[in-house]
């Protein structure tokens, strides 16, 4: 299910003590758009919806209303006249068209009875480059919200290759390796999601990381499978079976990008009785969420 429906469940949580119950918290609008360049980039797009009651019941009627269908998208790219994005709604799609535009925005596979509106540039209009500034803004219901993000410069993998996993059994299953190369003295942040044999592409449980600690060195390191939401934990997990052809889609994103999802992954895992509440940062002035910039390609390889 595509994230948007998951900001919509966070409703400003924080580090320090904090009874939502006790809340009392205004409705205020989830931004969720992204806009990438580079031989894996996906069109520009934009999500739209409305925060949720933490304490209410959340099904499907209330995600449908929670979900913003008329507004006025507009990206602009540094000096250039804007471009106002279409809204593209589920409901209007047979069940072909609604699984292209699934996999071409990486958003999985969404649950048929979410009616979800994505504002997308289906002309192509929108093309970024590296260093652009790119900005948004949004009107709907009389408010307006607005963002701006840079794309950063890409830094590719070197390589990727197949090695067999820790243990003496390891059967039919293999780890993915990868090497970079991290540029010195620039702060530098990454993503990446993962698709097996032309599926769409998945997200992980913790998919972000910064340079904090590798700035400058070239090293290898391991890229887990990406599994579906509610997949279970066993021997297997993050491992890819002998075979399969599996896609790395590998971002290079900015700051803001990398903020939201890191306090988000961090906010998802830290559960349970003892946990924290964890603010979710994001960089969309007059709502929730993010606006974020990525350059970016797709790697193949064929685990053998």
């Amino acid at each position: 299910m595509a994230l948007f429906i998951v900001c919509c469940t966070v409703v400003l949580a924080c580090e320090s003590d904090f009874d939502p119950r006790g809340e009392e918290a205004a409705e205020q609008f989830v931004v969720e758009g992204y806009i990438e360049v580079g031989p894996g980039a996906s069109p520009c797009f934009v999500l739209l919806s409305k925060t949720l009651d933490f304490a209410g019941e959340i099904g499907l009627e209330e995600l449908n209303a929670s979900i913003v269908r008329e507004a006025t998208v507009e990206v602009v790219i540094g000096g250039d006249a804007p471009v106002e994005l279409i809204s593209v709604c589920w409901s209007e799609l047979d069940t072909t068209l609604r699984s292209i535009i699934e996999e071409q925005l990486g958003l999985g596979s969404v649950d048929p009875d979410v009616d979800i509106c994505v504002f997308v540039d289906l002309l192509g209009e929108l093309r970024p480059d590296i260093g652009d500034t790119c900005r948004l803004h949004v009107n709907t219901a009389d408010v307006d919200f607005t963002s701006s993000s840079v794309i950063p410069p890409y830094v590719p993998l070197d390589t990727l290759y197949v090695v067999e996993p820790p243990g003496e059994q390891s059967g039919p299953w293999r780890q993915v390796m990868s090497s970079i190369a991290d540029p010195l003295g620039e702060s530098n942040f990454y993503r990446y999601l993962t698709s097996i044999n032309d599926g769409p592409f998945i997200a992980g449980l913790a998919t972000v990381t910064d340079d904090a600690l590798f700035d400058g060195q070239e090293f290898d390191f391991t890229l887990q499978k990406s599994e579906p939401p509610g997949s279970g934990f066993d021997e297997t997990f993050g491992l890819y079976a002998l075979g399969d052809t599996a896609r790395i889609k590998w971002l290079t994103i900015d700051q803001a990008q990398f903020d939201f999802w890191n306090t988000l992954e961090f906010g998802r895992a830290n559960q349970g009785p003892f946990s924290t509440y964890t603010r979710v940062r994001g960089n969309v002035d007059g709502a929730l969420g993010v606006w974020g910039a990525s350059s970016t390609d797709i790697y193949t390889i064929i685990i053998e």
